[in-house]
């Protein structure tokens, strides 16, 4: 049964049979989803995928359903564009070059779930429903709630908001912004594009990627918003941290109440040129203008430092006079107040006052950058010796780069002074001395001038060629948790063997089983088994009918969680072990203590064979040999010698049913010492002359077998 039939892949409304969706719009006759998995792919026989709602950094995300529920899903996958291809079978490949950071990404992503399924509840943002690996790559699945960007809902509502409407959108906003910056999550892609305003009237937080898919000059392609992202998210010489997502929601509020978003971090650097309208300089409280002020400072270390801190800024509603007196005392203690700091002009007419809020940018940029005044120069002096060199002149050198990894070798220059020094992995090598991702060696010497089309060539350490394996079991590590370490040592994702088993009693998420032991000291080449126990929730039955119970029900894991009781009887239309029946129909809900009673045919009933005359166990042995179920029936038989066959029920050539009868003789009835009655004599010879056998003193034994067990 096709369980996308009747389903928009736009929205995942039941539309019948319609094909361009009288809900959203969508047309599903031509559904293309690019790079991304085809729409009505099934993700782990658990989810229907539909189009992709975005893409982009490190992943995808699609509007999902969930199969068994019915509920509408969000599911980002893992897809880093630029290190990994999609297979036509919808898996993803790697090639071995980009492995190592493909990897690490990976492990960052599910980390990245992991932590905000921590805040789980949370109104403000979409709740994890769970994390998996499947098809070469990780998913996370979330929530989905129906609404539109904050982008959306500006255009809708005339571009721009008051304060007193922005406030109820961003305030609540603020903790959750701390509540992520405690796990160890920071946003850095902060925007209208990333906030999604639900019918509800709340704003969520969405648009979460790793770290490098919101950074410049990483192995994976960034996805930056321009205006909304801070300037050390440029590959500058400064750190990202809270205060990073403290300029992007900051920036969010400006382009809120003023209509156009702040111009971009690295223009702001060699000129800033903010400006808001003076009529809305008016209407605006001065508390907010100072917190946006100093929120949108453009060198992090002077920019405020925490949500909270901006919070408390954005709720302080201080007076115009008090707002104008700090600005003044900062005016007098500074000297020349326009010469060393950018600032945010708000356009005024003549007739109103001037009000002039300070941007700090922090350190001079004069004498950081070279520039004069706000002319903005090049950030690396251009020689004729064609070698790298700062403002200072000083030319960049090799260094001994042995112990660090090659983001503290970028860092190492970039703090002098050095831009757009680059480094190449010559090989990855085994090591116990150095930690995996660190710089074993270099193949320039100290001290070599490094020209501008030049890489610092290095070999970098894989780790130990042999590692001791945790012990998973007894510490009740999940399997994604196991995984992540293994990862974490070295270990390959396509040798990390996921084995998730389902039994009654036991959905405790935990892996109870790994091959090779715990404490065996292996390469991290090695594939390693990992067994655990997947938590199962009532089931949903299938349709067995028709399906070879013995090809692909017995020991298929994906019904191990059903428990059948098989029942067989002969067939002249089935195969042998193919469903004929089920004792609970298809679509019906079960716990997982419930049993299913299947029965399957045993193929085409068996002739029955001449057996008259044979000795019984070699009788019965050729019944066992073709699945017959018998009974045996022993009586006296003076003309058959005794142990052989006497005749069968049915006869020789019959098919056979149902059970069968063999007769036993039991040889020669015995004379008896007490001499009979004339009427127990006529008996006998009557019996003797109709039967040839002496039944008035046979004696019966049924002795079933069953084909099951026989087989």
């Amino acid at each position: 049964m096709d369980q996308t039939q009747g389903l928009c892949m736009g929205c995942m409304s039941e539309i019948g049979e319609e094909q361009i969706c009288h809900i959203c719009g969508y047309d599903n006759a031509n559904a293309d989803n690019g790079l991304g998995l085809p729409p009505r792919t099934i993700l782990g026989k658990k989810y229907i995928l539909g189009r992709v709602l975005d893409s982009g950094g490190e992943g995808i995300t699609y509007i999902g359903r969930e199969i068994e529920t019915g509920r509408i899903v969000r599911v980002r996958e893992f897809f880093p564009s630029g290190i990994c291809t999609r297979l036509s079978d919808g898996t993803v490949s790697v090639d071995k070059e980009n492995a190592f950071s493909f990897n690490e990404s990976l492990i960052c992503f599910l980390d990245l779930a992991k932590g905000l399924a921590t805040l789980n509840g949370n109104p403000n943002l979409l709740d994890v429903i769970e994390y998996f690996e499947a098809g070469g790559t990780a998913y996370y699945v979330t929530e989905n709630v129906q609404g539109i960007t904050l982008r959306e809902f500006l255009l809708r509502n005339g571009g721009q908001l008051t304060w007193e409407q922005a406030r109820s959108l961003f305030l609540p906003l603020l903790p959750v912004l701390s509540a992520l910056h405690e796990v160890n999550i920071i946003h850095r892609g902060l925007s209208p594009e990333t906030l999604l305003v639900g019918r509800d009237g709340k704003v969520r937080i969405t648009g979460f990627c790793i770290a490098a898919a919101r950074t410049a000059r990483s192995d994976i392609s960034a996805r930056l918003f321009p205006g909304f992202a801070a300037i050390e998210q440029y590959g500058f010489d400064a750190k990202p941290g809270p205060w990073t997502d403290v300029y992007g929601i900051a920036a969010t509020l400006f382009r809120t109440l003023v209509g156009n978003p702040p111009p971009e971090a690295t223009e702001r650097v060699s000129g800033d040129n903010m400006t808001i309208p003076a009529k809305l300089a008016q209407s605006l409280p001065k508390y907010v203008l100072s917190a946006l002020a100093n929120a949108l400072q453009v060198m992090p270390e002077n920019r405020t430092k925490t949500i909270e801190k901006f919070r408390e800024a954005l709720t302080a509603e201080q007076s115009t006079a008090e707002a104008s007196s700090k600005i003044t005392q900062k005016d007098d203690k500074k000297n020349t107040f326009f010469k060393q700091y950018g600032v945010l002009i708000i356009a005024v007419s003549a007739t109103v006052l001037l009000i002039i809020m300070a941007l700090l940018i922090g350190k001079n940029w004069r004498s950081i950058f070279g520039g004069q005044g706000g002319g903005g120069n090049s950030l690396v002096v251009p020689t004729s010796s064609e070698l790298v060199i700062n403002d200072e002149n000083e030319v960049a050198k090799i260094a001994d780069f042995k112990g660090m990894t090659c983001a503290e070798v970028i860092d190492y220059y970039e703090k002098q002074g050095f831009k757009n020094i680059e480094t190449e992995v010559v090989a990855m090598e085994y090591s116990d001395s150095f930690e995996r991702g660190h710089i074993i060696r270099q193949k320039q010497k100290v001290g070599t001038e490094i020209g501008t089309n030049m890489k610092i060539q290095v070999y970098v350490s894989l780790g130990p060629k042999e590692v001791k394996l945790p012990d998973f079991v007894k510490n009740g590590t999940s399997f994604t948790e196991a995984k992540i370490k293994l990862l974490e040592m070295g270990f390959l994702s396509e040798n990390i063997v996921e084995v998730a088993v389902t039994k009654l009693g036991e959905d405790t998420d935990k892996i109870f089983s790994m091959s090779p032991a715990a404490g065996t000291k292996v390469s991290p080449e090695t594939k390693v088994e990992l067994s655990y126990y997947k938590k199962i929730a009532d089931l949903k039955v299938e349709k067995f009918v028709g399906m070879n119970y013995y090809e692909d029900i017995k020991n298929n894991k994906d019904y191990s969680a059903y428990q059948f009781v098989i029942e067989e009887t002969y067939s002249e239309v089935y195969d042998r072990g193919v469903v004929i029946d089920q004792s609970i129909p298809q679509g019906s809900t079960i716990k997982n203590t419930e049993t299913i009673t299947l029965t399957i045919s045993n193929g085409q009933p068996p002739s029955m064979p001449d057996l008259v005359g044979r000795l019984k166990s070699d009788a019965i042995n050729l019944l066992n040999r073709r699945n017959i179920i018998y009974t045996m029936v022993e009586q006296y038989d003076s003309s058959v010698a005794a142990g052989r066959v006497i005749r069968t029920n049915p006869r020789a050539g019959v098919s056979v049913s149902s059970t069968v009868t063999l007769y036993i003789s039991k040889g020669a009835r015995p004379v008896s010492s007490t001499p009979t009655s004339s009427a127990a004599s006529a008996v006998s010879n009557n019996s003797s002359l109709s039967s040839g056998t002496d039944s008035s003193v046979s004696s019966t034994t049924s002795a079933t077998t069953s084909s099951g067990a026989n087989r």
